[in-house]
């Protein structure tokens, strides 16, 4: 259904959020084509095959920055971004094989003037990386302490 229509009904009552995988979580949910439970083969890349793992996230990010842009323009209130794999890898390679393509998308959605979540999975081990990405709204995974999860993203409650 198109964004616009759905707003008609709740309009000034509530907001419509848009969202899209983010590209670690699409890259892993359609290794060899179909979903995966260890994510061997996207990590396999991500390890022996930088650039091609590079070139897989610049055109993810590009494709969903697109997407996420059209659901703002389309009367979307706010964009969500979901990382359903980040805590299957580590703070370390999180930082240097998503966090600039995450950045990228965060940017783009700005330049909408929507608000956007970062919405993450098994993500506890990573606050501190991902709030670096931007995004007005950072959603922490439910295995961690909120005093913990603080402290991570630098606020020090």
């Amino acid at each position: 259904m198109n964004s616009i229509l759905m707003r008609k009904e709740p309009e000034g009552k509530q907001a419509v959020l848009g969202s899209s995988g983010a590209p670690l979580t699409l890259a892993c949910s359609t290794s060899k084509g179909k979903p995966s439970r260890d994510y061997q083969y996207a990590k396999a890349v991500m390890d022996s095959q930088p650039e091609l793992w590079h070139a897989l996230m610049e055109t993810r990010s590009t494709v969903i920055s697109g997407y996420l842009v059209a659901k703002a323009r389309a009367g979307v209130n706010v964009l969500q971004r979901f990382e359903s794999w980040g805590g299957s890898i580590r703070p370390s390679t999180y930082r240097t094989c998503v966090l600039p393509y995450t950045l990228r998308i965060f940017e783009a959605v700005k330049q909408t003037g929507a608000p956007a979540i970062q919405f993450g999975t098994g993500t506890g081990a990573l606050p501190h990386v991902m709030i670096q990405a931007g995004g007005d709204v950072m959603s922490v995974d439910w295995r961690l302490d909120l005093d913990t999860a603080w402290k991570q993203m630098g606020y020090g409650f």
